[in-house]
């Protein structure tokens, strides 16, 4: 019997996405797929990582749990895509699956057997609220993403907010 990656109970209907989860129907639990690193020169020169991340350290930002993320980078394209779900209880007993929308990164260096990438909008812009980074090393099987936050002028037509005492650290498990 094959198990799907992801089922969460929405009423009297699962609801199913090939994003890495595995859950009861009677939410008794919810994992999500192993972490792996894996690197591939057969259909050019493809780094993927799936696993779940964990907060290593930061302040005043969160990790939402249960969450499961899988990203593939191309190094010929000098790209790497993000494709993150999480699952939040909205009320006792009801959870709520959240489809995150897929998140672009350019490659900024590839040195020593590790991938680093610059997190970018869909036009290439950097975010204009943080700096986030995601280093991979395929030797160590190991993947970190940080978040810095920025000072942002005129945010939505206001004030300027500061949001550079905001940083967070995730490794992928």
């Amino acid at each position: 019997m094959t198990k799907p990656k992801l089922a969460v109970l929405v009423g009297s209907y699962v609801a199913v996405a090939y994003l890495g989860y595995e859950a009861s129907i009677w939410h008794s639990k919810i994992s999500s797929s192993p972490m792996s690193v894996s690197h591939y020169r057969t259909t050019g020169d493809v780094v993927k990582a799936e696993g779940s991340w964990k907060k290593v350290g930061g302040h005043d930002m969160i990790t939402p749990e249960p969450n499961t993320a899988r990203i593939r980078c191309d190094t010929y394209e000098g790209q790497c895509t993000m494709d993150e779900a999480q699952v939040g209880e909205i009320a006792p007993g009801f959870r709520q699956l959240q489809l995150l929308e897929t998140v672009q990164y350019r490659i900024i260096s590839r040195d020593g057997g590790i991938l680093v990438a610059q997190a970018g909008d869909s036009s290439g812009a950097a975010f204009s609220s943080h700096d986030v980074t995601l280093r991979i090393s395929v030797d160590d099987k190991s993947v970190t993403r940080t978040w810095h936050g920025k000072r942002m002028a005129k945010f939505l037509g206001e004030k300027d907010v500061d949001l550079t005492s905001e940083w967070l650290e995730e490794t992928l498990q």
